[in-house]
């Protein structure tokens, strides 16, 4: 059976999620599945059922695209347990065709950049196309579908002059693999449908997975795991931020876009925040209750943000479907629940925030660092910078921090 849970807090879903590792009817030989969006989420899922139950064993936490190909080789024969898709497998594949002159001369664009590269050029461009590919895989079937077919795909203007290597790419790598016919997945469901729950327990399916808060799933994994909701129990923790019916928002210059056109009907901008920056998250709930709705079990779990700050109100706003009216907050003397700062360069804001930090924790002595999460948009470009500015901070104001979510091509694996 499927069952999505909703909530508007992240606290909350993690409170269900241990609720029903430890009571979950799971033998205690058997090991606990929970799919995971990061490693950060991994770390403090972890911690809490750690916190909760004085440790935490025999879980596992894996990424759903890794899970979903384990569980398609134990059941379909012939197909390697690591995924020949994932990055890093795939990347000495590009790295071969991009090292293939024959084939390089055909390709323009290609030829043009790499024929001043060397080999960790060569590579570099390797890594990222193929975590590229493995983006359209999860995305973008129909686009390598089309290619596979030898047909144009569905790309805006500014991918469309990268489109001709890439697509004999794609066809080049399809040939190595031989999969031009069938992908695994479609013969997973097959056998599945032919041998039900036996066939499921024979090949070693889990009892159950839970997979919590992944911010975004492609269509193809979650009719997957709708498939394996017929035979396995799979319970799904959503986050949502609000709790009313709000697929139809969009926001105001698309919305005057569809009305020019005279399809505005049944649309509306709603909280101009959700409709701005909600769009991931609308999709994403929208596509599950579609795929997943019929046969499935759901429920929501939706609490107000507690107190009255500007953080509290915006957050129970968007929870509502409530616009603030401009000027009806009064804000508190001390009300440093939402603060923008203006900064002249990347640099000057990683200064900001080390010393925001620094007087959050004299003013708050009970704060410890694992409290504290920082997001910024491109981790790649500021993690050398992060660790220029915090990793070499004096005693006095060192503060520990992690670094979580880099691509692999830019982090230096230990030596072993």
């Amino acid at each position: 059976m499927l069952h999505i849970h909703f909530s508007n807090r992240f606290e909350l879903l993690q409170a269900l999620l241990l609720r029903h590792l430890q009571t979950g009817g799971v033998g205690v030989f058997s090991t606990q599945t929970v799919i995971v969006p990061s490693a950060a989420v991994r770390r403090a899922l972890s911690l809490a059922l750690a916190d909760a139950t004085g440790i935490c064993a025999n879980v596992s936490f894996p990424f759903l695209a890794q899970w979903l190909w384990q569980q398609i080789a134990r059941l379909v024969p012939g197909v390697a347990e690591t995924s020949p898709f994932a990055t890093p497998q795939l990347t000495w594949r590009v790295f071969a065709a991009f090292g293939d002159a024959e084939f390089v001369a055909r390709q323009d664009r290609l030829r043009d950049y790499l024929r001043d590269a060397d080999e960790l050029m060569r590579y570099e461009l390797a890594s990222r196309v193929a975590a590229l590919l493995e983006q359209y895989l999860s995305y973008r079937p129909d686009w390598l579908q089309a290619w596979r077919a030898g047909q144009p795909a569905a790309l805006g203007d500014g991918a469309r002059r990268d489109e001709p290597w890439q697509a004999a790419l794609w066809q080049r790598i399809d040939a190595e693999l031989g999969l031009q016919a069938r992908h695994p997945a479609q013969d997973f469901v097959d056998a599945l449908q032919r041998g039900g729950s036996a066939a499921a327990q024979r090949a070693g399916l889990p009892q159950r997975v839970h997979v919590f808060a992944l911010p975004s799933m492609p269509e193809a994994h979650m009719r997957l795991l709708q498939q394996l909701g017929r035979w396995v129990e799979v319970q799904v923790y959503v986050l949502n931020p609000c709790r009313e019916h709000w697929f139809e928002l969009i926001d105001r210059r698309r919305l005057a876009h569809l009305a020019a056109s005279g399809r505005a009907s049944g649309h509306e901008e709603g909280h101009r925040l959700l409709a701005a920056w909600g769009r991931q998250t609308q999709v994403q709930v929208e596509l599950l209750v579609d795929l997943c709705g019929e046969g499935a079990q759901d429920d929501a779990v939706f609490e107000p943000a507690p107190g009255d700050s500007l953080l509290a109100q915006l957050q129970n706003s968007l929870l509502e479907l409530r616009e603030i009216e401009p000027g009806s907050i009064a804000l508190a003397a001390h009300d440093r629940s939402i603060e923008l700062h203006v900064c002249h360069s990347l640099t000057r804001e990683l200064e900001a925030l080390q010393d925001h930090l620094l007087s959050l924790f004299v003013h708050q002595p009970s704060l410890q660092p694992g409290d504290i999460l920082v997001v910024t948009p491109d981790l790649d470009a500021a993690a050398p910078l992060i660790d220029a500015l915090f990793g070499t901070a004096p005693k006095e104001r060192y503060i520990p921090y992690a670094l979580c979510g880099r691509r692999r091509s830019g982090v230096n694996l230990p030596a072993r």
